[in-house]
């Protein structure tokens, strides 16, 4: 499908824009992305990575930590926050705390998931907001939208598997 693309673009100074079509109803994409049990299955993880913690509590006040190893590290890559807001099926807002065990920087930053339906297809709006334009730049050399569409084409997969 053409429209199951993840695109990218600059908002302002400091954040990261990413949106993406689902051709599913609001309630399937919002499960998939808020369900641990789904995460597990679908999030990307690199030829020689192996996630080992996937915990995701989608209420406000709720923590969430993703944890991959490689034969390089364990964990060579940890991704952690709070929930500040949720309206679902609608709306999260969470910090994000990306850590790399292989030298990388820590990054620290917000990100707010918003959905809407129309038609049958849920539009998928992601934004990551950055202290400042540095930190946004330096995360757009990540090109972790590569990562990030294969996750969500996995996902899809799932959901047409049954």
């Amino acid at each position: 499908m053409d429209q199951a693309r993840l695109s990218v673009s600059t908002q302002a100074d400091t954040n990261i824009v990413m949106c993406r079509d689902f051709a599913w109803p609001r309630e399937r994409v919002w499960h998939g992305l808020m369900d641990a049990g789904m995460q597990r299955r679908w999030l990307f993880s690199p030829q020689g990575w192996e996630m080992t913690m996937c915990e995701f509590d989608a209420t406000v006040g709720g923590e969430y930590l993703w944890v991959w190893k490689n034969e390089q590290a364990n964990p060579v890559m940890s991704l952690r926050g709070v929930i500040l807001e949720v309206e679902s099926p609608f709306r999260i807002e969470h910090t994000q705390i990306m850590e790399w065990n292989l030298g990388a920087d820590t990054a620290h930053f917000d990100v707010r998931i918003e959905l809407s339906e129309k038609g049958g297809v849920t539009r998928m709006e992601l934004t990551m907001m950055f202290e400042t334009r540095a930190e946004r730049d330096a995360a757009l050399r990540w090109k972790m939208e590569l990562g990030m569409e294969a996750g969500y084409s996995r996902l899809e997969e799932i959901w047409r598997e049954g």
